[in-house]
This record gives C-alpha cells, structure tokens and sequence, in this order.
C-alpha cells in the first residue's frame, strides 16, 4: 500500500546517503592523510596494470577495448607502489565513468630522456574548456548531486607531486573531436623535493 511504498523509499534514501556520506569520509581521508610514502623501485606498467585490473569487470561490462602500449625497456621508477596505484586507478575510474558504452581506453606506457610517461586516454565526451583550469581543485566536480565530492583527482595531483611529477591533461586529444587524455610524467630518477604547485599540473585548452 502507499505506506509501504513510502517506507521503501525513505529506506532507499538512507542507504543512498549513507553510501555517499561513506564516500565523502573516504575521500576526505585519502585527501588529508599525510602518510609515510614508502619508495622503492617499481615497474609502473605492472602498477598500471593492476590499477586496471579494479575496474576491468566495470569496462567489460560497457564492452569497453582497452589498448595497451608498452615499452618493455622502461627502466623502474622508484615510487610509493600503493599511492601511485591509488592514482592510477582514480584516473582510469574517471576514464570509465566518461563513457557509457562501448568505447576505447588506450594506456601507453613509455619515456622521454628524463622522465617516465604514462598516458591515459578516453574516447568521452571530454572536458568542456570551461572547466580544464579547475579539474585538480578540491571539491571541484561536474558529477550530479550524490555522485561524488570531486576529491578524486586532487588526490592524484598531491600523490603525483609528491612524487616530483607533473600531470596534464589534453582534451580533446590532438587529432580527435573528444575524449581526454592524462599524462603524468615521473622522474627517471627519485628527487629529493616534489615541484612546485605551479609546476605539478598545466592543462591544455585547445580545441
């Protein structure tokens, strides 16, 4: 009866905002902690790769195709495996939301002379130009009411420069009409001090 129904949908209310308000504390932990970064040489195709393996049922499900693009020689780059993991997965998760179905997510691993590059790229929607320049701020989100608190990819930006990284992003990507790409750049070797903020992040706003 209309009770019942009433009754369901409060019950449905709550468990939505308890899950949400689970994320926010999640993400509002992940944001503030200052934990011991532990490095140690990594081989960032295999942290990518297991970065990937958290959302592979969620792109299988889409019907997604994942590209790969190794270089098999890219020396190992000495890092927090877990934080940079973390990173990782944001970048990738954010990838998937962007595209509803059967898309194509292309992951390239390679190296300039100093630095090690990971590229992440999606065939979305993109990012409009309006909102390139506020991306990495916290709080910052183009999601709906309940759908996230837009901490995600400030993590990355602080794990990033942490690490003495940069991270960019291009959309579209040159050549293409849409989609997103991220590019985060690690040092081939470790440095003692992360970049400066104003160096830890440049975005591109041609389109």
């Amino acid at each position: 009866d209309e009770d019942q129904a009433r009754t369901r949908r409060n019950l449905e209310m709550i468990s939505t905002e308890t899950a949400r308000c689970g994320e926010i504390v999640k993400n509002l932990l992940a944001f503030s902690r200052e934990s011991q970064v532990q490095m140690k040489p990594a081989a960032l195709d295999s942290v990518l790769l297991k970065a990937l393996a958290l959302i592979s049922h969620d792109l299988g499900l889409k019907e997604i195709e994942v590209i790969k693009e190794f270089d098999p020689e890219l020396p190992e780059v000495v890092c927090d495996f877990k934080q940079m993991q973390q990173a990782l997965l944001s970048v990738l998760a954010n990838a998937s939301e962007a595209m509803v179905e059967r898309g194509t997510l292309t992951l390239s691993v390679g190296r300039t002379e100093t630095d090690a590059l990971i590229s992440i790229t999606d065939t979305g929607p993109g990012i409009p130009r309006e909102n390139l320049g506020q991306i990495f701020e916290p709080f910052f989100t183009t999601k709906s009411e309940g759908q996230g608190v837009g901490l995600g990819l400030s993590v990355v930006y602080g794990i990033i420069s942490r690490h003495g990284g940069s991270i960019d992003v291009l959309s579209p990507p040159p050549g293409a009409k849409r989609g997103c790409r991220f590019i985060i750049r690690l040092p081939l070797e470790a440095k003692g001090q992360a970049r400066g903020p104003g160096d830890a992040v440049a975005v591109n706003t041609e389109l």
